[in-house]
């Protein structure tokens, strides 16, 4: 425990911060990569246009499906990619406590 109070005693309150958003940046960053991996390739395909969707590439995924020539996709599978899509855009940014990624990963 001395380790651990000396290292706070070292670090300043903006460190200890951006150590403790990097660690949870890693854990969800693990959790997604699993996620996706434990899915079909079809899934991945979608959840790759609902993410350029969801960056604003592609216009609506009506337009994405067309010029992709998609695969059909079940309204379950687009529900889950799109969650994970949201979540991956969200971590991009710096999350705040109520941050939508946060909030997303706490439901798991």
């Amino acid at each position: 425990m001395a380790a651990v109070g000396a290292t706070s005693a070292r670090t300043t309150p903006e460190e200890q911060i951006d150590a403790a958003h990097a660690s949870l940046q890693a854990a969800l960053r693990d959790e997604l990569l699993q996620r996706i991996l434990a899915n079909s390739p079809g899934f991945f395909e979608q959840l790759i246009i609902d993410l350029l969707i969801a960056m604003g590439y592609g216009g609506s995924h009506k337009d994405a499906a067309a010029q992709l020539g998609a695969v059909p996709v079940t309204a379950a599978s687009m529900a889950s990619s799109t969650r994970i899509a949201s979540a991956s855009t969200a971590s991009m940014s710096r999350p705040s406590a109520t941050h939508p990624a946060i909030r997303w990963a706490a439901r798991m």
